[in-house]
């Protein structure tokens, strides 16, 4: 089996870093895998150190020349997996050690009733985004005319309303055994583009300057 491990970045050093090496906790099981970080924000970004830490964690990089934007990203990491021979993606953000509550709507994980158990494990339906934080899914999730039928440039909520909607799919929330869990977000700042001007859930995002740090939590300016 193929796989692509991909991390989307922006130039977070501070987190980046420790995911790298918190990678190597990682079993692959003796697949072939390639690794890839794709980073979206060369401001204040030294793309030395970019390649040093490829060469050190064995990932190839491709650095943007201009701040696209998250949607732009996955619209164009979507074109690039037509070109390639991969059988999964294992998709990442470059802040995930684990995933636990962050924003304020969320609540801290358990086992709910509606959740499958799957071995020692569970999982959440989820039928609101196609998430990338720590993500597992087929190549093949390219084929769904996605940008077609919304006629933007596509982020995590559109793929999956499209996928939920058509198809009947849905993402599973992978938990441990005690409904736990089993990654850790440890973003606190965001900076960059994330979707562009006119696109759906731009309302959202239009106080946030591309130049300027903000809360990954609740949005509000830091520097």
């Amino acid at each position: 089996m193929k796989i692509l491990h991909v991390i989307f970045s922006c130039n977070r050093l501070q987190y980046l870093t420790k995911t790298l090496e918190s990678l190597h906790l990682l079993d692959y099981c003796g697949h072939q895998v390639d690794r890839l970080i794709i980073d979206d924000y060369p401001r204040t970004r030294n793309d030395y150190i970019f390649d040093l830490l490829g060469k050190t964690h064995q990932f190839n990089t491709f650095l943007h020349k201009e701040n696209m934007g998250l949607s732009v990203t996955w619209s164009e990491f979507f074109d690039y997996l037509k070109t390639v021979d991969y059988d999964y993606i294992i998709h990442q953000e470059d802040d995930v050690l684990q995933r636990q509550e962050w924003y304020f709507h969320e609540h801290p994980p358990k086992i709910e009733e509606s959740d499958t158990p799957i071995k020692q494990y569970y999982y959440a339906k989820n039928t609101k985004q196609f998430p990338i934080i720590f993500s597992f899914y087929r190549r093949s999730i390219i084929n769904y005319p996605f940008r077609e039928y919304w006629g933007f440039t596509i982020n995590e909520g559109m793929i999956m309303v499209y996928l939920a909607h058509f198809e009947q799919m849905y993402s599973a929330i992978l938990k441990n055994s005690e409904g736990k869990n089993i990654i850790e977000h440890i973003g606190e700042e965001s900076t960059g583009r994330r979707i562009l001007p006119g696109e759906p859930n731009w309302e959202q995002f239009a106080h946030m300057h591309p130049d300027k740090v903000y809360s990954s939590r609740d949005g509000r300016l830091i520097a």
